[in-house]
């Protein structure tokens, strides 16, 4: 029997304790194309998850309402901890205190779905022109758009330009080849330990390597039936991933804080970063470039992980016209403005910044895989984790992945 949620479990026993109380909201925009016109009047509460975001949401307020002048937008920070869909789920079925407009992790998509407290998100702004199909998949239950595409999370190659600028480091493979004729860059750069380091204790950072060959969830990352991954693929990939670990003498002890400071202060010519510290960056006084998270070999691909924050409507919302048009105007219309005021970069094509070379991270995000939405899924990235430590400690690669995979079926079905 497939296990139900406790998030579920608790809006059923909502809905079934206060059924008489709830006034009827049409479900018509969850199904059909139709967008719904604003009446621009009213109270839109809207809930961010995130304090980065406390300024991108006050801005997009203040100009909400001088653009919509009837409307009174009101925000409000909650964290997103175990508690927070399940408030969401019940005030919404008591009517108390409804959040119209709420930012939600991707991952958590399918818990206010399932409990019909997101509403499909039928603007056709929401193509593959605009946003890329990782952003949208993330945002997405099953063939259904629910979410509107805000943010996005995902690793990338930070290098020395000064070094390696001309150089084609597409590939790992590639990387390696100027390893091997570089006999004179500890002369011309004597600060430098090492061409290449990674933190290797963070499954974030290191899902890229081998994530091309895993199938979670499937494409939205709600299939129960795509539990893949001790795949052939998988194996091959790992194998090219010990390989690398192995010419660069990573051992594993140095965490990502140090490893980015140590790019920082010249000691590395070239590493994986994260885009949560991109703000840090403004410290660099080196000549450094960005590029996407390289692949294995022209043959292998890699594909890092991704967290996508969306912004999700309310179905009980007083108005969900004016709810899904303020949800539009925050992910859309001013996309444009969320690194000025968040530091977090857009889920939104073509976004310009301050430094030309953020917009390469995108490439890494539209490659990148999504976190599954499945119950009990999420164990799937400390559990990998620990599969990876203990590859690389020497256990064999096929029993490792096969005994998470088998673990993984039991629980997710």
């Amino acid at each position: 029997m497939r296990k139900i949620s406790l998030c579920m479990m608790a809006g059923l026993m909502a809905l079934s304790l206060t059924a008489c109380n709830i006034a009827y909201v049409s479900t018509e925009n969850q199904t059909t194309g139709d967008v719904p016109v604003a009446d621009g009047e009213g109270v839109l509460r809207v809930c961010y998850t995130d304090e980065r975001y406390k300024d991108f949401f006050e801005f997009c307020e203040k100009e909400y309402e001088r653009l919509n002048s009837d409307v009174d937008v009101v925000i409000e920070y909650r964290s997103e901890n175990t508690d927070y869909t399940n408030k969401i789920i019940s005030d919404s079925y008591n009517n108390v205190q409804v959040a119209d407009v709420y930012m939600l992790s991707d991952y958590n998509l399918a818990n206010v779905y399932l409990a019909g407290v997101a509403m499909k998100n039928s603007f056709e702004d929401f193509n593959e022109d605009n946003y890329c199909k990782t952003a949208l998949n993330a945002c997405s239950y099953g063939g259904t758009l629910v979410a509107y595409p805000l943010s996005y999370d995902t690793t990338y190659m930070l290098y020395r330009s000064d070094i390696l600028s001309k150089e084609d480091i597409s590939t790992f493979g590639n990387l390696i080849l100027f390893s091997d004729t570089m006999e004179t860059l500890s002369e011309e750069h004597p600060e430098i330990q090492a061409l290449f380091s990674t933190d290797l204790n963070d499954i974030f950072l290191n899902y890229g390597y081998i994530g091309a060959g895993i199938n979670v969830g499937g494409e939205t990352g709600i299939d129960t039936d795509k539990i893949e991954i001790a795949t052939t693929k998988t194996l091959n990939l790992f194998e090219k991933y010990q390989a690398i670990l192995k010419y660069y003498a990573v051992d594993g002890k140095t965490k990502y804080s140090d490893i980015f400071s140590g790019f920082t202060d010249g000691k590395y010519a070239s590493i994986i970063a994260t885009t949560t510290n991109l703000s840090d960056l403004k410290k660099c006084e080196l000549e450094y470039s960005i590029t996407e998270f390289p692949n294995l070999s022209n043959v292998n691909k890699t594909s890092p992980l991704s967290l996508t924050k969306c912004v999700v409507v309310n179905p009980y919302a007083d108005d969900t016209a004016t709810a899904s048009d303020f949800a539009r105007f925050v992910t859309f219309e001013a996309a444009n403005y969320l690194y000025e005021y968040s530091e977090t970069l857009s889920a939104r094509r073509g976004m310009t910044y301050e430094n030309s070379d953020f917009s390469y991270i995108y490439n890494s995000y539209e490659k990148a895989s999504i976190k599954n939405k499945l119950m009990y899924g999420e164990q799937l990235y400390p559990l990998l984790e620990i599969a990876m430590h203990n590859i690389i400690a020497g256990n064999a690669a096929d029993e490792e992945l096969k005994k998470l995979e088998e673990y993984m079926k039991t629980q997710i079905n």
